[in-house]
């Protein structure tokens, strides 16, 4: 598997591949530059969700702020989009699936 770098072309591309794996900050940025190419996204699976519960000592960690903006937003993009949400540090799994 091959990374390739990103340049701003690429941001405002509407298209999207069958699978894209993305961090939480290179997320967000490619739904600020084309927010409609996640109109029909059938499945977000977010690894490492345990990243939206900030168990840091720092009154902001911006971590778990950008994780909590990409799930907000694939929410309010994608409506009928199927969402699995992986941890296996995630503590208030119910809460967090009653929200969802």
């Amino acid at each position: 598997m091959s990374v390739d770098t990103l340049d701003l072309d690429d941001l405002e591309s509407d298209f999207l591949p069958d699978i894209s794996v993305m961090t939480p900050e290179s997320l967000l940025v490619r739904m600020s530059f084309n927010p409609d190419t996640f109109q029909n996204l059938g499945l977000f699976i977010f690894d490492e969700c345990h990243l939206i519960h900030s168990k840091s000592s720092d009154a902001v960690d911006r971590r778990s702020i950008d994780a909590m903006l990409c799930l907000l937003r694939i929410i309010e993009l994608s409506e009928n989009v199927d969402m699995l949400l992986m941890s296996a540090m995630i503590e208030n799994n119910r809460e967090l699936s009653d929200w969802i």
